[in-house]
This record gives C-alpha cells, sequence and structure tokens, in this order.
C-alpha cells in the first residue's frame, strides 16, 4: 500500500478497536503508520494496531470534527445523518447568579442609642491614631443594614450575643459600657470571658451593639513575656500611642513602643501577622470577607546609659476582629469629632 495516492482510492470506512468508525480517504501507509484525510479536509495519523477492519469505497458520510482521536461515536452505516442544518449564533446563557443571602431574623440591623450623635467630643489622640490605622480600611459612614459576615468562628455579624456564647461554649461574663473615643456613647457593650484561647490569649470580649448583637470579636492577653509578639521589628514604633481600640488604652511612657498588623478580608493593610517570618512573609493572609482584622502588641523597655535597650518586654497583646460598618461607623465619628 505504500506510495498510493488519493485520487487511487474512494471513499474508505476505517473500524478502530476501540469501536470508533471513522468516514475518510487513505492518503497513504508506511512503517505501520496510515495517513487519512477526513472528511472535512483534516489530515490525520494512526497506528495499523489501533484498526480492526478497513471498507471501501463506502458513501460518503457528513463532516466528523478534526480531533481525530477524540471523537467517541459514529453513526450507523445503513443510516447516514441528515446534513447539517444552519442554525443562528446564540450567546451562551449567563451562569445563574446565586441567590442574595437573606438576614437570619426579620428587621435585623445595627441598631444604636436615640442620642448616639449627641456627644461624639472633640478629636483625641485615640482618633488620630485609629485614622492612621483604618484609613485603608473603609470609608466614613453609617451603614445599619444586616450584612453576611463571618467574624470569627461561627460567630456572624449581628449575632445575638446569647446565641453566640453558646455556640463559642462560653460560661458567664462581665458586661460594661464602651465609653471610647471611637463608639458612640451608650452604644456599645463588651462582654468579656476569661479562658484559654488561640495563640495563647486569656480573654475573649464579645462587643455588642445597643440591642447585645455582636459586632466585633477581640482575643487579648496580658501576660508579660520577654519578646516581640510581631516579629517584623518596622512594625513598631514609638509614634503610636493607641494599642486597644475596643477598651481606648494607651501606653503610659512616651518612650514604649506599639506594633500593628492591620489586614482588610485577605489584603494586608500594614505590619505582618504574628507566627515564624519567613511564613508570613510568604504565605497568604486568612482572612474573611467584610472583617478587619487588627493585631497589636504593646511593647516596654529601658535603655541603659549607653542608650542601649535593656528589659525589652510585650506587655499587651490584642486580635480584634471588626466587621466592615463599624469601621465605617468609627471612620464617621472620627471625621465628625474633629
Amino acid at each position: 500500500m505504500v506510495g498510493l495516492s488519493a485520487t487511487a482510492w474512494g471513499q474508505h470506512r476505517i473500524t478502530f478497536k476501540s469501536g470508533v468508525v471513522h468516514e475518510c480517504k487513505i492518503l497513504g501507509f508506511e512503517n505501520g503508520i496510515f495517513t487519512v484525510q477526513l472528511a472535512n479536509g483534516v489530515k490525520a495519523s494512526t497506528s495499523q494496531g489501533n484498526i480492526t477492519r478497513i471498507e471501501f469505497d463506502v458513501v460518503k458520510a457528513p463532516a466528523v470534527p478534526p480531533e481525530f482521536s477524540r471523537v467517541k461515536s459514529a453513526a450507523p452505516a445503513s443510516a447516514p445523518s441528515p446534513p447539517p442544518v444552519s442554525r443562528p449564533a446564540v450567546a451562551p446563557a449567563a451562569p445563574p447568579k446565586p441567590p442574595p443571602a437573606t438576614p437570619p431574623r426579620p428587621g435585623i440591623q445595627l441598631t444604636m442609642a436615640s442620642h448616639w450623635q449627641h456627644r461624639l467630643g472633640r478629636g483625641t489622640i485615640t482618633h488620630r491614631d485609629a485614622a492612621r490605622l483604618l484609613a485603608k480600611c473603609g470609608s466614613p459612614k453609617l451603614d445599619r443594614r444586616w450584612q453576611d459576615i463571618t467574624l470569627w468562628g461561627k460567630v456572624t455579624y449581628l449575632m445575638p450575643v446569647n446565641k453566640a456564647k453558646k455556640l463559642l461554649g462560653l460560661g458567664r461574663s462581665s458586661r460594661k459600657n464602651l465609653s471610647g473615643a471611637l463608639f458612640p456613647p451608650s452604644s456599645f457593650f463588651a462582654h468579656e470571658f476569661a479562658g484559654h484561647f488561640e495563640g495563647g490569649m486569656t480573654r475573649l470580649t464579645l462587643v455588642t451593639d445597643f440591642d447585645n448583637q455582636v459586632v466585633a470579636v477581640q482575643l487579648s492577653d496580658s501576660t508579660t513575656r520577654p519578646d516581640r509578639w510581631l516579629r517584623h521589628p518596622t512594625a513598631y514604633s514609638a509614634d503610636w500611642s493607641l494599642y486597644d481600640l475596643v477598651n481606648d488604652g494607651r501606653k503610659g511612657n512616651s518612650t514604649w513602643e506599639v506594633g500593628f498588623f492591620v489586614a482588610r478580608g485577605t489584603q494586608r493593610i500594614l505590619g505582618y501577622p504574628p507566627g515564624n517570618l519567613g511564613a508570613v512573609l510568604n504565605q497568604p493572609i486568612e482572612g474573611n470577607s467584610g472583617v478587619i482584622r487588627i493585631d497589636s502588641d504593646l511593647y516596654s523597655f529601658k535603655k541603659n546609659r549607653w542608650g542601649l535597650v535593656e528589659d525589652g518586654r510585650s506587655r499587651e497583646r490584642a486580635r480584634l476582629f471588626l466587621a466592615q460598618p463599624v469601621v465605617d461607623l468609627m471612620l464617621y465619628i472620627i471625621q465628625q469629632s474633629r
């Protein structure tokens, strides 16, 4: 069969061992390889070992796809397929949109005391530091609507505090009014729990609005440790005064340093998170959509007469998870208090 020309051959039908049938013209055969031309003009090759049967001079069949080795089935020889019908091109249908999230309770929204805007006060050091920290994390506005946001673990935004306590297996707690400069007066409260939590933290705080709905979660610890909690030294500065946004905690010594790591969802805004430095530099940030994460560390030290640092230690550490609407509210308060 070597050297046979295409004109010497009519239409052929090749049956493969896999059961697939192709109708084509055999152009040549050499070294156990058939070269064929499909009905649509595409040339292809196949090994003789793949073929079980060759039929000659069959009726021409409709064109087959050019993916010669990928065609899974063919029409029977006794019933040739009708010629293809030309149809107008139709754009592919857009994927269905996911249904919008529905609030777990009707009428759920962020609530505050009726007089919350009456006593926002003047700008403070807390406002200055918070403005620097949160400038890239939101925009000044008031948005009371419920949003589908997971704050921490199974705790979601505007979840009733009693339900959050049950999900986390928490017991009794203290409750106090948050009177710091970043929260509207008489509108937000802190429910504090003692225990052993992630990262060696010893306190957990659920921040709630006027209706006892969770808007933020903070883990904190005041156990003194000899090293910095945030491993990257550039995360620390003596220019910071605020180190605890929930409790309006500010350092008592101007020479002490405060370190911060801030992330918006999975986007790093400032610094690097605690942990192995090599790992945190090369791995993406773990974060929830709609959540601002703030890690802070109050670091104290003394200097000897030669100006060298001695007796450095981490005094207060906190990890705060704030819902985006609360961050926007804080920025609004800062804007209105200037």
